[in-house]
């Protein structure tokens, strides 16, 4: 399993990784549910052969985390186009909900500011 190889025990076991969490399948799927985990996965193939795969996690803290699956002699043209894919569909969707609340936050506040001025 490669991403036991990329994360083994001792280095892990203070992640917030559960490999069983990302096994495909309904016994994947029941794992997810059951313990409220959400992920998404890429792969890369070449030559009909699966090469590496990322999975994204969303987590309670204020980052999620990216777990890269890949073999020991994994191309690393293949991981970067890998990643370089993750990052255009997870970065503007966040970076656009980050946008979102601090407008929020700037209107909110500005309004109150007028509620100020106007009881002056």
């Amino acid at each position: 399993m490669w991403i036991k190889h990329n994360y083994p025990d001792d280095v892990s076991w203070h992640l917030p990784l559960n490999v069983h969490t990302l096994r495909p399948g309904l016994r994947g799927a029941a794992l997810r549910l059951l313990s409220n985990t959400h992920i998404r996965q890429w792969a890369a193939s070449g030559e009909g052969e699966l090469s590496a795969v990322v999975f994204w996690q969303a987590t309670a803290a204020h980052a999620d985390s990216l777990w890269l699956a890949a073999p020991k002699n994994a191309d690393d043209s293949t991981i970067q186009a890998l990643l370089a894919q993750v990052a255009r569909e997870v970065i503007p969707p966040l970076a656009e909900k980050v946008i979102k609340a601090e407008i929020a936050r700037l209107e909110e506040k500005l309004e109150i500011e007028e509620e100020i001025e106007s009881d002056e």
